[in-house]
């Protein structure tokens, strides 16, 4: 990382400190929450509204800078640096600051303030709809759809999740028996059905990746995982909520991190590759098709270790002990992604 790549993202940094000190509508208990993802998007649309060369591509969550200066951390100690709330009064007896931003500083605190309402935008947005927007106005065209549906499957999973700890809990706590009670003994409350949805959710994914010649041959990696995805929410869509476990929460938890780092990660890897730009993108290149050359020599491992923790968790289903579904959104999503596919 050359000198001046690394110079001028400590100015944005910074800048988006000063910006965050000045505002009368963040508290200075809450002005270092802003999360690493925000942080490299924040970065990237400063070094893109001012043609800044800083060395990026798209990966997991989208931009994200090569520079490992452009952390949280990093923002946490310009924000130490401009924020008068930081500096011990003490030590200066005239009460006046140290601080002066310079002229690029104030450059880039004039952008986070005039493009943004760091507090509700920003801050206080939830990673989710942030990313979605930034998705809507900076995504490559070549992989928006890809990115779309895949925070759509990542918002999914977090769903989910947050649905059986709240039953896990309230079991735990003795307060579910009671609250069913009311319905009766014997009477079925089903556990969370997201069947269908992850069904056509993960479809859409496969065939936005299909559109793609390079993605085209991630898709049975990917499915890889997918396919397991799908048979524990049927599973889940059969059970009653009384029978949710610990062991069950477990599993969508691992499924998370294990489509994030395993499984989306090798599309993410080759769309890397091909949209790294900036001083060191050759580079970059070249760090990422090394990193995915390891990356599937270990993924059907990882993959198989997976379900093999999912069996045990109980949320693998016996097809032939269900009764049958209706295959009418299966069979047109297929056949949808047979011709995407295959084109």
């Amino acid at each position: 990382m050359s000198a001046a790549e690394r110079e001028e993202i400590d100015k944005i940094l910074e800048g988006l400190a000063l910006a965050v000190a000045e505002s009368d509508s963040i508290e200075h208990e809450k002005a270092t929450n802003f999360g690493e993802v925000k942080i490299q998007k924040l970065v990237y649309m400063a070094a893109d509204e001012f043609d800044i060369p800083i060395t990026y591509s798209w990966y997991l969550a989208g931009a994200k800078c090569k520079s490992p200066d452009v952390s949280a951390t990093n923002y946490e100690g310009k924000y130490e640096t401009v924020s008068p709330d930081t500096i011990d009064n003490a030590q200066f007896i005239d009460s006046q600051r140290s601080y002066s931003a310079e002229a690029d500083v104030r450059k880039y605190a004039g952008y986070f303030k005039r493009e943004f309402n760091l507090a509700q935008d920003v801050l206080f947005e939830s990673r989710t709809s942030f990313l979605g927007d930034f998705y809507e106005e900076y995504s490559p065209t070549r992989f928006a759809q890809v990115y779309k549906h895949s925070l759509s499957l990542r918002t999914l999973l977090r769903k989910t999740i947050s649905q059986l700890q709240e039953y896990v809990e309230s079991s735990g706590g003795g307060t579910a028996q009671a609250g069913l009670s009311a319905f009766g003994q014997e009477q079925r409350i089903s556990a969370p059905d997201h069947y269908a949805e992850v069904q056509k959710i993960v479809s859409e994914i496969h065939l936005s990746m299909g559109a793609d010649e390079d993605l085209k041959e991630t898709i049975p990696y990917f499915r890889q995982f997918t396919d397991v995805l799908e048979d524990m929410y049927l599973q889940l869509s059969k059970l009653d909520v009384r029978d949710l476990t610990e062991e069950h929460l477990s599993a969508f938890k691992d499924a998370q991190n294990t489509h994030y780092y395993d499984a989306w990660k090798v599309p993410g890897l080759v769309i890397s590759q091909e949209t790294a730009m900036g001083p060191e993108a050759d580079e970059l290149r070249l760090e990422r098709a090394r990193e995915l050359e390891r990356h599937l020599n270990e993924y059907d491992e990882e993959i198989a270790n997976f379900r093999e923790r999912v069996v045990e968790r109980g949320l693998l289903p016996d097809h032939t002990g269900f009764p049958d579904h209706d295959g009418t959104l299966d069979d047109s999503l297929n056949q949808l992604e047979r011709e995407y596919i295959s084109d």
